[in-house]
């Protein structure tokens, strides 16, 4: 019945737990802590859980089935399986939220498996050095996946997403590692033993060791939640919490509860971060598995004739899809928001299997068309090198043969200059020689000669400027004047 208030069927806050023949949910809103049955069908004896918070998945495994099944936390009737073969016994989970991957251990085949979220692209990451894999957690937006190993060397490793760079961090003082948790934000790990009845952490190397929790009859499953830890106990069927800096203000959560397994803590902040696979699959073609060098392409252990690549990037020209390996059930994964088609190949859909084939001849004609126009560019280059070079060869030769010649013009009329300097005052030396001539014939013939003015040396007149200056040169109109003038006033001698 509405009541025109608002209600919140999901909680913002919770814990997923399984157990026998169920999978139950605890919010942690409220203060009575409210549990209730999620009512997935076809549940048997559910191990291990783990979800996706932004596709709303729910992904938990079936000891008794020995099957991988994911459920819709909007349609929780109608779980389906991801994978019906390839696989024996799978144990725990864990979902890489950013490339969309989930991982598992499989203690029949004694390997740590990885496949898309609908169970496609199946592949083994670690084979070798396995007894009894158990629990497992990734760390995706650094590219590191640890798990733990309860075999007679009981061990908790650690590798990379790909599964290199494999690396034990604890194998002393430790029986029967079961649960497993990360937290992102302090960058630690944290673990059970049930042989050993305690809780304990360590950075990510394995280093700083502490023990948090002791005393705990025999814990399975364990999960973290802001400042607190939560973990299941066999022996007494309950859900407990403690601090998870000093394992103080032990909490009994829940009790009675038969068959308790594996707990899950969910929160609106959960799975956060990015990294390359997060974006359209880091153009793989089939599995993106993130590296902290870069992300990693790679092929599933099983696939059909079509192709796959395992470089880091790919066209979508030629990607293809895994072969299934399995068959869904009614109700499949919820479609993804369409977006705008960037191709015309993607607003005609996914190629078909026969038409496969066709793309080979199209990729060889981009091939010879990328060639051909490399070598154009190349011959282009050649050419404006060949010519820049003819270019910067003659303009050194011309320059100089400017400069040179502007020299010898300079030269040349610096030339003509004096020699019309040299001409012009030979002509002046004449006229005065002329004047002369006749002011000493006027003397003569008038009387007595007045004081004769003093005459300068031609030689003197070598060594003057090429235009003479006024003060040695005298004018003929004052000179003629001044003889005039004597020849009247002298008296006669």
């Amino acid at each position: 019945m509405k009541d025109n208030r608002q209600c919140n069927e999901e909680p913002n806050n919770y814990l997923i737990f399984a157990a026998k023949g169920m999978l139950g949910r605890i919010s942690l809103d409220t203060k009575p802590l409210w549990d209730v049955p999620l009512g997935v069908s076809a549940t048997s004896r559910p191990i291990d859980v783990d979800f996706h918070r932004k596709k709303d998945l729910l992904f938990y495994t079936d000891a008794d089935q020995d099957l991988i099944r994911v459920v819709s936390l909007k349609n929780l009737s109608m779980p389906w399986a991801l994978t019906t073969s390839n696989y024996v016994t799978p144990d725990g989970l864990a979902v890489d939220w950013l490339a969309d991957n989930i991982y598992w251990t499989d203690a029949g085949r004694k390997a740590v498996e990885v496949a898309r979220l609908d169970g496609t692209c199946q592949k083994v990451i670690i084979k070798t050095l396995l007894m009894e894999p158990r629990a497992i957690a990734v760390f995706p937006s650094e590219g590191l996946l640890f798990w733990t190993d309860w075999g007679n060397m009981s061990k908790i490793e650690r590798s990379y997403l790909d599964g290199t760079e494999r690396k034990v961090l604890l194998d002393v003082d430790i029986g029967w590692p079961n649960g497993l948790t990360i937290d992102y934000k302090m960058r630690r790990i944290f673990w059970n033993d049930a042989k050993g009845d305690t809780i304990g952490s360590s950075d990510l190397d394995g280093e700083n060791r502490v023990m948090l929790v002791q005393q705990v009859p025999h814990p399975f499953g364990l999960t973290l939640l802001g400042n607190h830890i939560y973990w299941t106990d066999w022996q007494t069927l309950t859900i407990e919490r403690a601090d998870k800096t000093t394992g103080n203000n032990r909490k009994v959560i829940r009790s009675g509860i038969a068959g308790i397994m594996e707990i899950k803590a969910v929160t609106r902040a959960s799975q956060r971060g990015w990294n390359q696979c997060a974006d359209r699959n880091g153009g793989c073609s089939h599995l993106c598995l993130y590296h902290p060098t870069g992300r990693r392409c790679a092929c599933p252990d099983t696939h059909d004739s079509r192709i796959c690549s395992e470089r880091k990037y790919w066209s979508h020209l030629a990607s293809v899809q895994c072969s299934k390996l399995m068959k869904p059930m009614p109700l499949a994964l919820p479609p993804e928001p369409r977006r705008r088609p960037d191709s015309e190949m993607e607003r005609n859909g996914s190629r078909g299997a026969d038409e496969a084939p066709g793309l080979i001849p199209l990729l060889a004609v981009l091939a010879l068309v990328l060639l051909v126009s490399v070598l154009a560019m190349m011959a282009v280059v050649g050419w404006w090198n060949a010519s820049n070079s003819d270019v910067n060869t003659d303009r050194k030769p011309f320059t100089w043969r400017r400069l040179h010649h502007d020299a010898n013009h300079q030269d040349s009329s610096r030339a003509a200059t004096e020699e019309e300097g040299e001409a012009k005052l030979g002509r002046m030396f004449e006229e005065k020689g002329e004047v002369a001539a006749l002011i000493s014939e006027q003397q003569r013939g008038a009387g007595p000669q007045p004081r004769p003015h003093r005459q300068i040396p031609l030689s003197n007149y070598a060594h003057t400027a090429h235009t003479p200056s006024p003060g040695l040169v005298p004018d003929l109109h004052q000179t003629s004047h001044t003889a005039a003038h004597h020849a009247q006033t002298c008296p006669p001698m």
